[in-house]
């Protein structure tokens, strides 16, 4: 099964929010470009003992998206286009893959509070987080 970040990653790679490893990062936020968008998988609910309206296991998770750039009101704006693109991203299935026993249905995306300013860093660049909560359930 993907970590969440990584599905987020392919999501904004196709909404033409960046490239993977040139302006969109998981895990690790690298020191250039200026302007960069960075994930990381935050802590979840896990798998819960619920069961969706479908009849299957549901699990929760979380994605942190922090969005740099020179430029305080881009990086405002891009956080806030991010958290536009996942809210209304229909539900969809990812297919299994290798040694996983089924493939995943991503449910729902929903912003856990609003695009927060966290800081400007040493270089003055303005830094954005949007914390996600992503549902999903075994199909």
């Amino acid at each position: 099964m993907k970590p969440c970040s990584v599905v987020v990653k392919n999501l904004l790679v196709t909404a033409g929010e960046g490239v993977f490893a040139t302006s969109i990062f998981i895990a690790g936020e690298p020191t250039s470009p200026d302007n960069a968008i960075t994930l990381y998988d935050n802590s979840g609910e896990g798998n819960l003992p619920l069961v969706s309206r479908t009849g299957k296991r549901t699990s929760i998770h979380r994605v942190q998206i922090r969005v740099r750039n020179t430029n305080y009101q881009t990086a405002y704006d891009t956080a806030f286009d991010i958290g536009k693109i996942l809210r209304y991203t229909e539900p969809f299935t990812l297919a299994k893959e290798g040694d996983d026993p089924y493939a995943i249905r991503y449910t729902s995306f929903v912003e856990t509070g609003s695009v927060l300013f966290l800081l400007k860093d040493e270089k003055q660049r303005s830094i954005f987080v949007l914390n996600m909560k992503i549902t999903r359930e075994e199909v």
